[in-house]
């Protein structure tokens, strides 16, 4: 035991910490062997995946999403199951398919994720708020809208804020992992850990096709563990029916105004959730170009009624034809 405990932390030093410098590995042992996973905490500091807290984040979507986040007081992460792209995961896993001491069984991949809940924004610029290849795919072809939020947290972030990697090229750090983890099992006894990519799936992760590089894509992620079997049992996450007509998972993440809406009667459980959970806050809501006057008029009445209601406070905006975003009187 010994021995392998060394070997672990000598596995830390030598192949996760140089491709992530301020990474920490928890490591465990079961009945499948070495296992283990990463500290969310400074796990992309210094590297290319690394993206601030303190900023504010942008968010494409419809009008009809829009008024139902408003009205129900929280933003949803989706399981990877849910998402149009099945290769989620796969894409950066496929690099160890060829290595039989590092590959990982496919569904063993799939059942994880169902435990893995993300939610996509961009970061908010000027240039972002404008992206037109955004507006016509997740905005509705320009009728929905761009929502602009900040996080807010107290003692730690229970979830990995990253920058998306595309494409071939961007697989290094993979490439990388994969090169020293092989160089290590050569050198110490045939170590290595039980389904590899697994143990680095938060890493996999935050890579994707280069054909979605226009998203420029950030990615806020979290693991909920739960059995095969098993249906979740945590307080904010619940099953709904996609736009697929697939039933699967979705996590609660409240808007700052509304924690309330969790539903937890004890101030101590309520305030220890939200020291270990964020909460997104709106600063800005853009009407795309593609709605009529008209209906920007009678939107932006509906949006001022549940502005006061439930006391949010954000500006509201809209993109002209010229590409211009101009503030809603």
């Amino acid at each position: 035991m010994d021995e392998v405990l060394s070997l672990m932390g000598k596995f830390e030093k030598e192949v996760f910490k140089e491709v992530l410098p301020y990474s920490t590995f928890l490591n465990g042992i079961n009945r499948e062997g070495n296992v283990g996973g990463f500290n969310y905490d400074n796990l992309f500091k210094s590297t290319n995946y690394e993206v601030p807290l303190n900023q504010s984040f942008i968010h494409f979507t419809t009008l009809q999403s829009l008024t139902s986040i408003l009205n129900n007081g929280y933003f949803r992460f989706s399981e990877f199951n849910n998402f149009e792209d099945k290769d989620e995961i796969h894409y950066a896993k496929s690099v160890f398919d060829n290595d039989e001491s590092l590959k990982a069984n496919q569904q063993k991949i799939d059942d994880e994720k169902e435990c893995c809940f993300a939610f996509s924004a961009c970061i908010a610029s000027e240039h972002t708020s404008k992206n037109t290849f955004m507006w016509a795919n997740y905005a509705n072809k320009g009728q929905g809208v761009c929502i602009q939020f900040k996080l807010n947290y107290n003692k730690t972030c229970h979830f990995l804020l990253g920058k998306m990697q595309y494409g071939k090229k961007e697989l290094k750090p993979i490439i990388k992992l994969k090169e020293l983890a092989q160089s290590f099992y050569n050198k110490n006894n045939d170590f290595r850990y039980s389904q590899f990519p697994l143990r680095i799936l938060e890493l996999l992760a935050f890579h994707k096709y280069e054909q979605y590089r226009e998203e420029s894509e950030v990615r806020m992620l979290f693991k909920v563990e739960k059995q095969k079997y098993e249906d979740h049992n945590h307080e904010a996450i619940y099953k709904d029916i996609n736009q697929t007509y697939d039933v699967r998972y979705f996590f609660k993440t409240f808007l700052t105004e509304r924690k309330s809406v969790l539903g937890i009667e004890s101030i101590e459980i309520f305030n220890e959730y939200f020291e270990h959970y964020h909460t997104f806050e709106i600063e800005k809501i853009t009407l795309g170009n593609n709605i009529s006057d008209e209906q920007k008029h009678s939107i932006v009445q509906l949006l001022k009624l549940l502005k006061i209601k439930y006391q949010y406070n954000f500006d509201i905006f809209r993109l002209d034809k010229e590409n211009e975003i101009i503030p809603m009187v």
